[in-house]
């Protein structure tokens, strides 16, 4: 994996990297970010902020994500399976 500076993140734009309905693999590399369950992944160096819906996400989960949302500068998904 590959770690991007901030400034090196703003100056790519999430919206050319990803499409809302998108399915992905990714594994999750933060748990409960906001005490929610939200889990955090990198996607091609996006910030990719993971709903867990039906799933409980732990660090180091292997999971398929639909993006839901692409902003700017990060993008939202939702874990659709548990794959470890």
């Amino acid at each position: 994996m590959t770690i991007v500076s901030h400034n090196d993140a703003k100056q790519r734009d999430a919206r050319t990297v990803l499409s809302v309905g998108e399915e992905r693999t990714v594994v999750i590399l933060e748990e409960d970010v906001d005490d929610q369950g939200t889990g955090f992944t990198e996607i091609e160096n996006i910030h990719t902020f993971v709903d867990p819906g039906k799933i409980t996400l732990h660090f180091a989960d292997t999971v398929r994500v639909k993006i839901v949302d692409v902003g700017e500068n990060h993008a939202d998904a939702l874990a659709v399976e548990q794959l470890n």
